[in-house]
């Protein structure tokens, strides 16, 4: 008995200086690099009273310590870099040398190992995998689908016509949610029609769960957050949204191998996200575990284009042609994610220690990209608070780094996703704004905070009025 008492005192004696080399190898290789000093165990935790506070703090310290700096969220250190060259250096690594962080590893549980969460080999051989579903020719043929959910939209807005101002987010979150359940898994959810549904609302409290773990030392790592109360809200909404996703692969795939769509080699019609994997499924390049992950993580990474603020009117026939030739447009809508990035932090890790601005960089470091702080970089946006769609003209772009602005991320682990956005942003503005005029409240300012997107604690209210009315 003695004997198995020392030894389990020994092996618990070993991991804890393990854990401290590692923490004393951590902190002796980023000594160098400036940021507010930790305080034992909760890191710099402290400074973060709620999420709704994140962003504003990040800002702070980058006005004190400049576009480099390191922060412990418990006992893990994070660098942070909130300037051009520094995210140039990490994006273009070897994708071999950098993976997902810690962090990204808390939505597993919900969306498995698909293209968002995955790295390394994994995430070469998913990337290939989804690359064809994404090709121009197959995205081009999801316009239709986005215009039926856009005119549901309108009509929406259509009682709002001449009347008081009104939360924008609910409706467009509604309507993204309607196109990309149709373009990923080819069913209709009728979120806009049906905006309590169970599937609505468990999707919203799983982004709240995540993005509540990344911030919280006691929810961050999984061995303490299994003893909290919301451990036990996940563990009934997951299995749930899980059997969802089951479903719909279920009777997509029985409605495919009916209706045999590529029985004499030619696509008919419009083929979902989802049944052009059934056909890999089918053919037997891909497992259907794979194939849930993937479609859950559609769901996940469509919210980007949620909080995006509608800027410009234009009209015209829904073409993908004639929206491709609309530059101002795309002008427009680049200047909003810089202004209000879609996404305002992603992340790596390293896979091995890299020499970086004479300090070393060390494995297993998770380094953030803070594409708030970058795109309002004062240096390379003059007048960042100041709306200017001419930044993004041909001219303007060619003199500065592609890398001051990434709203979808950069390199080659970029969004898979953002023709399909740029398209889906495009169509809605053409069919609300040839329609309506949106009329900002006066001295309203959106108070932002991280939820797995960009969001406004105090709602984005707008009024509308008929157009030429």
């Amino acid at each position: 008995m003695i004997s198995v008492t020392i030894l389990l005192v020994a092996v618990g004696v070993f991991y804890l200086l393990k854990i401290l080399y590692k923490e004393y190898r951590f902190r002796e290789h980023l000594k160098n690099i400036p940021g507010p000093k930790p305080l034992p165990i909760i890191g710099n935790s402290h400074l973060f009273k709620s999420l709704y506070d994140y962003l504003t703090i990040l800002s702070k310290i980058k006005e004190e310590y400049g576009g480099l700096f390191i922060l412990y969220l418990g006992m893990r250190p994070r660098l942070y870099m909130c300037e051009a060259k520094y995210v140039e250096f990490l994006l273009t690594l070897n994708p071999a040398i950098t993976s997902k962080p810690y962090e990204y590893s808390i939505a597993e549980e919900w969306l498995g190992n698909g293209l968002l969460t995955s790295s390394g080999e994994k995430w070469r051989a998913q990337r290939r995998l989804l690359n064809p579903t994404f090709h121009l020719d197959v995205l081009k043929k999801y316009i239709p689908a986005m215009e039926k959910h856009s005119n549901i939209l309108v009509e929406k807005l259509q009682r709002h016509v001449d009347g008081d101002a009104f939360d924008i987010y609910s409706y467009i979150t509604l309507y993204a949610l309607d196109v990309i359940c149709d373009a990923a898994m080819g069913i209709e959810v009728k979120a806009q029609e049906n905006p309590n549904s169970t599937y609505v609302r468990y999707v919203k409290e799983m982004n709240e769960i995540v993005v509540q773990r990344t911030v919280s030392p006691l929810k961050m790592y999984h061995t303490t957050y299994k003893f909290t109360s919301t451990y036990k809200i996940q563990n009934k909404i997951v299995p749930r949204l899980h059997e969802f996703t089951k479903s719909i692969i279920e009777i997509r795939r029985k409605a495919f191998l009916k209706d045999n769509h590529n029985k004499d080699g030619n696509e008919k019609g419009k083929l979902s996200f989802l049944d052009l994997l059934l056909q890999q499924y089918i053919a037997g390049e891909i497992p259907e575990e794979e194939i849930r992950s993937e479609v859950d993580t559609f769901a996940f990474a469509q919210r980007v284009v949620e909080e995006l603020e509608i800027v410009y009117a234009g009209d015209g026939p829904l073409t993908y042609n004639d929206m491709n030739d609309m530059k101002y447009l795309e002008m427009v809508i680049k200047e909003v994610m810089r202004i209000y990035p879609p996404v305002p932090l992603f992340g790596r890790s390293l896979n091995e220690d890299i020499e970086f601005e004479g300090n070393i960089l060390p494995k297993g470091l998770s380094v953030s990209i803070n594409t708030f702080c970058l795109h309002n970089d004062p240096k390379v946006f003059p007048q960042p608070e100041r709306f200017d769609p001419s930044r993004f003209s041909t001219e303007n772009c060619s003199n500065r780094s592609p890398y001051a602005y990434v709203p979808f991320s950069g390199g080659t682990r970029n969004c898979i996703g953002q023709r399909f956005a740029m398209i889906e942003l495009k169509l809605t503005l053409c069919e609300v704004l040839k329609r309506f005029e949106l009329i900002p409240v006066s001295g309203h300012k959106p108070q932002l905070y991280v939820d797995a997107i960009l969001r406004s604690r105090n709602d984005l209210p707008i009024m509308i009025k008929a157009r030429n009315s």
